[in-house]
């Protein structure tokens, strides 16, 4: 094929949108759904640690004794060619969704299960905070590049 004739079949291509450069087809798509309640120790001061943009994260106040995240998770593989079980797709559980736990004096840190790796992907897209009025929340955004590798 010449080279003219290579160069048109990649603009139709391109226009009909089967060869979009920056986007990989999407393999597998999970979305999970998951509740964790913490329960409080004392701490006066949580830290969210998520990828979502503070004006994502909807923040409640109530009277239990516990912080409570409701989430929902987008498990993704995009731009794999082999077969689905040396990708590793499947269903996540809620395990595997849940916010790391570590506590310092007065300070409960609470780390999402985030991250990227090549082709896969697990995001949080819907994050919502239930914590008690007398508690202060700080949100502490990752970005991309600390979510490559992170497990």
């Amino acid at each position: 094929m010449s080279l003219r004739r290579m160069c048109l079949v990649t603009v139709h291509l391109f226009l009909l949108g089967f060869a979009q450069p920056g986007s990989a087809q999407v393999f597998f798509e999970s979305t999970q759904s998951h509740r964790q309640a913490v329960p409080l120790m004392g701490e006066t001061e949580v830290v969210l640690e998520s990828s979502l943009p503070s004006a994502n994260v909807v923040i409640q106040h109530g009277g239990a004794a516990n912080v409570t995240l409701d989430m929902t998770a987008r498990y993704s593989i995009a731009g794999y060619h082999g077969s689905r079980e040396n990708a590793g797709a499947r269903e996540l559980s809620g395990p595997e969704l849940a916010f790391r736990i570590s506590r310092s004096a007065d300070t409960l840190t609470l780390s999402s299960p985030e991250w990227t790796y090549i082709h896969h992907a697990l995001l949080i897209k819907q994050l919502t905070v239930t914590l008690p009025e007398a508690i202060a929340l700080k949100l502490r955004r990752l970005l991309s590049r600390d979510l490559e590798g992170r497990r």
